[in-house]
């Protein structure tokens, strides 16, 4: 690359750096401008000084530091990015938004540690963006630290009492802990404040309509699985848990029929799908039908799973083939040794 131009502003600010190595402005002019023409890494170490200048104010360093850091294109590796990134977080004009999109910048990476170590800082020095919360809180999910979850969202309630994502992060965490009533409670009060945002409100439902069921109130329960409906018809697990529910509560079968059809017309591989619409079949009596598509989940790995493997040997015993059925039985109680199995076994004379 050549700059032979007298007046060629490059030229200047190297002449001036030859004088003063320390000069801001220099230094400053020379990290722009070869950011400008795309020659990242030879403007990188000028980058570097600038960042660690105190005289030079944030927003100054941003303008340069963004030209660099620029996510669509490989300009300088991840390493260099880091080093600036953590450069321009110890400045003392540092803002939220820069700070929130370090973050994102890990998250993306998924280096999570780091991640939870920049949200706590963003947290404590700017408490009230809620942006890093939320990204702690999904770090905290990615994680599985359900009871560090719990903690700092009920923290957050305290700077965000009218944000329906933090009354989730509370109601979902209660869920995950199996304090369903908490979780409840959380969950009703938090949904008020969803406005138009359907993936949002879609999570609240399909969260009150399971801890609904775990508290053994079905009609709640099914209240907010036909909201969620409502919205959206495509989930295939949430129309596969619904449609088992009503099955196992032996209500409302011709529609727990159509739900898990649909569930199996989405994923027609599913084993645990096919295994609840066989079930359904053989709640209605409708054994041939039943045995058809146990068969299919069987083959899809349905084979090393103890449930679909027991509801097998429960249709070929009603379909009277008794040796076939012990067996599927057998099969079932080497991975789940439970009575009830046994009894079955023991019961047709296995």
């Amino acid at each position: 690359m050549k700059f032979n131009e007298p007046n060629n502003a490059l030229d200047m600010y190297l002449d001036i750096l030859k004088k003063d190595s320390t000069n801001s402005n220099a230094l400053v002019g020379i990290s722009w401008l070869y950011g400008k023409l795309n020659y990242f890494a030879l403007g990188y170490p000028y980058l570097c000084s600038v960042v660690e200048l105190a005289e030079v104010d944030f927003d100054r360093k941003l303008k340069v530091a963004e030209l660099y850091l620029n996510g669509k294109t490989n300009r300088i590796g991840e390493d260099s990015i880091n080093l600036i990134y953590q450069g321009l977080v110890k400045d003392t004009g540092l803002t939220s938004v820069f700070l929130s999109e370090y973050v994102s910048y890990l998250y993306s990476r998924r280096d999570y540690s780091t991640a939870e170590k920049y949200c706590k800082t963003a947290i404590r020095k700017f408490p009230e963006d809620y942006t890093s919360w939320d990204y702690y809180f999904n770090i905290l999910l990615v994680l599985n630290r359900v009871h560090a979850l719990n903690t700092e969202s009920l923290k957050a309630l305290e700077y965000f009492p009218n944000q329906a994502q933090v009354y989730f992060y509370v109601g979902y965490s209660y869920f995950l802990l199996k304090k369903y009533k908490e979780s409840v409670e959380n969950l009703e009060m938090g949904i008020d404040y969803v406005i138009e945002n359907e993936e949002l409100e879609k999570q609240f439902y399909l969260t009150l309509a399971e801890c609904y069921h775990n508290m053994g109130k079905d009609k709640e329960s099914d209240k907010y699985f036909d909201n969620y409906l409502a919205i959206d018809s495509t989930n295939a697990y949430l129309m596969n848990n619904y449609a088992y529910y009503l099955a196992k509560r032996n209500n409302n079968l011709n529609k727990a029929l159509q739900l898990s059809r649909k569930s199996i017309e989405i994923e027609p591989f599913n084993s645990s799908f096919l295994d609840t619409y066989s079930w359904i079949l053989f709640t209605l009596s409708e054994y041939d039908k039943a045995l058809n598509y146990i068969q299919r989940a069987y083959k899809y790995g349905g084979n090393k799973n103890p449930v679909i493997l027991e509801h097998y040997g429960d249709i070929l015993i009603k379909l009277g083939n008794t040796a076939e059925a012990i067996d599927r039985w057998k099969d079932a109680y080497q991975l789940n040794k439970s009575d009830k199995i046994l009894k079955k076994i023991t019961g047709a004379g296995g």
